[in-house]
């Protein structure tokens, strides 16, 4: 799946308000990703804003479940060489054209400056054709970043859970100056 594209301006949509209360009314919290179900649950207090989709991110190497939620750092004995298939975390949003959308928009840009090779802020092509006004923040090497998954090697895919980590901690920080 293509998800990179360069952000797109906000456009007027005035279905928002009836998009956002079928998410917020259908939303089962139970399929998101344990570790950032949190951060959801609180966006859907966030009257300007509806996720559409997220994913905290996997390490997967030969063998594992493509949703194994386990951090390569617990592992024992990885060889150099391993090879990991990094599956993005990221969070997709709509946001309503309103200053408080625009605020929100500035500040779900700016956590790329946690490590600005690895974090991108876009508008993904996919969602635009779904919704409109959607934008996503995603951890993915900018080599790959038009991409939802890359093979990269161990050392590398440890460097990126530590991103995705702190990516995900400044993004509490985000829901809570808009909560």
């Amino acid at each position: 799946m293509q998800t990179y594209k360069e952000v797109q301006s906000l456009e007027d949509d005035p279905g928002f308000t009836d998009k956002r209360e079928k998410i917020v009314l259908t939303l089962d919290l139970r399929v998101i990703d344990e570790p950032i179900r949190d951060i959801v649950e609180g966006f859907l207090k966030v009257p300007y804003c509806y996720t559409i989709q997220c994913c905290f991110g996997h390490s997967v190497l030969e063998g594992d479940d493509e949703h194994n939620l386990t951090p390569l750092s617990t592992r024992e004995n990885l060889p150099e060489d391993t090879e990991v298939l990094w599956r993005i975390p990221y969070i997709a949003f709509c946001i309503q054209n309103s200053e408080d959308g625009e605020r929100l928009i500035e500040d779900l840009g700016g956590l790329a400056v946690i490590d600005p090779y690895n974090i991108q802020f876009c508008s993904a092509e996919w969602f635009l054709q779904r919704w409109t006004n959607t934008y996503a923040l995603q951890v993915e090497p900018e080599r790959f970043k038009e991409q939802d998954t890359a093979t990269v090697g161990v050392e590398e895919a440890l460097a990126l859970e530590e991103v995705r980590d702190r990516f995900f901690s400044g993004l509490r920080g985000v829901l809570k100056r808009h909560l």
